[in-house]
């Protein structure tokens, strides 16, 4: 973990968060993430963090240095996408915000609409394609998981249709 988030946008992005980076391989409802952040008693509220422009670049500069050190420089064939837009009462969606300024500097595609919830509740919200990535490879990002449920079916659609996903989570919320 202190590999990955030595460089000033972990540090950057946990000052802003009030998080320190704890960079995590977990799993939840049956499939494998990595997480950026841990909330902790001292976090800020997680619907100011949603809701702050702000964080959208050093959030994104986290998940660029991590899939560079991970996947390398050369990300040919690889596409961002984010869990289904819900819940959003105006234009601003934080997870695609993070995807799409990544996707800018990393030079990669963002999807984004890829995936779509039918409903806005938050249970038995109804998933699914609609606009199957062309490329094989797919960054599935969200930026927060609670109970894994939005992330897993989103997974789920992806392999489905063929794709081989790398699911990440900014932050990890319990």
């Amino acid at each position: 973990m202190n590999a990955v988030a030595d460089s000033e946008c972990w540090r950057t992005a946990g000052r802003l968060l009030r998080m320190n980076p704890f960079l995590a391989l977990r799993t939840k409802c049956g499939f494998l993430y990595s997480s950026f952040f841990l909330v902790d008693r001292r976090s800020r509220l997680l619907a100011d963090i949603k809701a702050d422009r702000e964080l959208v670049r050093p959030l994104a500069d986290c998940l660029c240095d991590y899939l560079r050190r991970t996947l390398g420089s050369d990300l040919a064939g690889w596409c961002l996408c984010t869990t289904p837009r819900r819940r959003h009462r105006d234009d601003f969606h934080f997870a695609s915000a993070i995807c799409a300024s990544a996707a800018e500097t990393l030079g990669v595609p963002f999807r984004a609409g890829a995936l779509a919830s039918r409903t806005r509740d938050r249970i038995d919200t109804t998933f699914s394609l609609a606009a199957n990535p062309p490329e094989h490879d797919v960054v599935l990002f969200d930026d927060i998981i609670t109970r894994g449920i939005t992330m897993r079916e989103s997974r789920r659609l992806l392999v489905e249709a063929g794709h081989a996903v790398l699911p990440l989570v900014a932050i990890r919320n319990g």
